[in-house]
């Protein structure tokens, strides 16, 4: 959420701008077996032998960031740019599975459970965070803005950089890094789980119907998961600790015809969990009588699957008025079942905001 941004030319080549963002992101990852398990029945993993691997990870950070960004051109084909970062952290809550193991015993048909398991939560929150069930992310309600307001010091920095080179008017092309950088979280709790052999006794669904429907009782799924399998014991404070912003390296040529159709080729490569995953986005965008700016995009990634983006801005007088998606698509999930979502994996970032020229 762009909550400021303000912007200022201090000589015909130097733009200053100053920016105040709230960014969040969520990453939730399983195994195939995580699902296959809910689809098949445990008795399709039947012996210990015969195992499923319920491997999973959660990653959450909610952050401020407020940055300084300086353009320059360098001659009339030439630009180039950096935005350095300052970052407060909000929130970072991660489970860190490393192979736990569930299957069914072969005599007594009980299900039976190797886990492997590392919690982390930091938070400006004064929030109970002794006890997982009792924090403040499995509660209902909202969180008063007094609770918010009470920082401990999390922080980080971050940059961006970037240039951009232009051939004629019509064709040019750019390159960037963005979000390169890192968070350093204080005040943490943590709690980490080993065990072998945990008899996981409890159903998560309520009758075979309700498992053949995926109408799975996720309060009892959580109740279950951390009595039987992690325990409700307590989180206990730890180190501080650092995580990395999701880093984007990307490169960009666009070929312009007129203000009317502008086709541009994006190639991205995330960062992720220590891995790179590449993207390439094909894009248009128009303008229409100095009134109308439209946008449409396809994306083809190997982090987050394939989507299709629009986008729309209205100039009325000094303001412009914009909202632009990466993946129109997703609206179709709303209301599907419960295994369509856990058998894709979809994502989409989603901006508006209104733009004032003085």
């Amino acid at each position: 959420m762009d909550v400021l941004g303000l912007g200022y030319r201090i000589t015909d080549k130097l733009y200053l701008d100053l920016n105040w963002r709230v960014k969040s992101n969520g990453e939730f990852y399983y195994s195939r077996d995580f699902v296959g398990f809910f689809i098949n029945g445990n008795g399709n993993y039947m012996g210990e032998e015969n195992y499923a691997d319920f491997t999973f990870g959660l990653d959450i950070n909610i952050f401020s960031e407020i940055s300084v960004g300086l353009q320059y051109d360098i001659n009339e084909k030439l630009t180039v740019g950096v935005r350095p970062k300052l970052l407060a952290g909000v929130l970072n809550a991660s489970i860190n599975d490393d192979n736990t193991k569930i299957y069914t015993d072969s005599d007594t048909y009980e299900m039976i459970g190797d886990i492997n398991l590392n919690t982390k939560v930091s938070s400006i929150l004064d929030a109970d965070l002794d006890n997982l069930s009792e924090s403040v992310l499995f509660q209902e309600g909202s969180v008063s803005l007094t609770e918010l307001m009470k920082f401990k010091d999390n922080y980080g920095f971050g940059v961006d950089f970037g240039a951009s080179y232009t051939f004629n008017e019509h064709f040019g092309v750019a390159a960037g890094v963005y979000d390169l950088g890192f968070i350093k979280w204080k005040n943490t709790k943590e709690k980490y789980v080993e065990k072998e052999n945990v008899v996981i006794s409890e159903p998560i669904a309520g009758d075979f119907d309700a498992l053949l429907d995926m109408n799975l009782d996720l309060s009892e799924l959580y109740k279950n998961l951390f009595r039987d399998v992690w325990g409700a014991d307590t989180l206990h404070s730890a180190d501080d600790y650092t995580t990395s912003l999701k880093t984007r390296i990307i490169l960009q040529g666009y070929y312009e015809l007129n203000s009317f159709a502008r086709f541009t080729a994006i190639s991205q490569m995330y960062y992720v969990n220590q891995k790179l995953r590449p993207a390439l986005t094909l894009a248009y965008s128009g303008s229409f009588f100095d009134i109308l700016n439209v946008t449409a995009n396809y994306t083809l990634s190997k982090y987050s699957g394939n989507y299709l983006g629009v986008g729309l801005g209205i100039n009325v007088a000094f303001m412009n008025i914009y909202v632009v998606t990466d993946n129109i698509m997703i609206l179709s999930n709303i209301g599907a079942s419960a295994s369509k979502l856990l058998t894709s994996y979809e994502s989409a970032n989603l901006r508006f905001g209104i733009v004032f020229s003085l």
